[in-house]
């Protein structure tokens, strides 16, 4: 394997004996940048018009029929966060918060946004184990 594609876990964790720092991380919060929020007027149809990554994400997720943040918490027994909680207006979700987004806000409510919460954790750790 080339060297240029092999992870240094010095980057992610402190190693001892090793000479490399870990990469400090910002904490996980439900705020974009403004890039995010100023994309090109989309060619796409039903999009068009929609600037913002995030309303972009909210039409496709609703396309889908993706379940509500407090949907997948509710089945898997995790703690269910409240809108009010969250601090999301009425958004078209019928008073609950897209899966995405309630990820964001999970880490930064209940773990202080230094890592994320229990649904968001339990989400990526099922994909990496299943992935191996």
């Amino acid at each position: 394997m080339p060297a240029d594609l092999v992870i240094d876990w010095g980057n992610f964790f402190p190693i001892p004996g090793s000479s490399i720092t870990p990469q400090a991380t910002k904490k996980i919060d439900g705020r974009l940048s403004n890039p995010p929020k100023q994309l090109p007027v989309s060619v796409y149809p039903g999009v068009s018009g929609f600037r913002s990554l995030a309303q972009r994400n909210m039409l496709r997720a609703r396309s889908f029929g993706l379940p509500a943040g407090q949907d997948v918490a509710a089945f898997m027994g995790a703690q269910v966060l409240s809108q009010a909680e969250i601090g999301l207006p009425d958004n078209g979700w019928e008073g609950k918060t897209p899966l995405w987004y309630y990820v964001l806000k999970e880490g930064e409510i209940l773990q202080g946004g230094a890592r994320l919460g229990p649904v968001g954790g339990r989400l990526v750790a099922e994909v990496l184990l299943g992935l191996m």
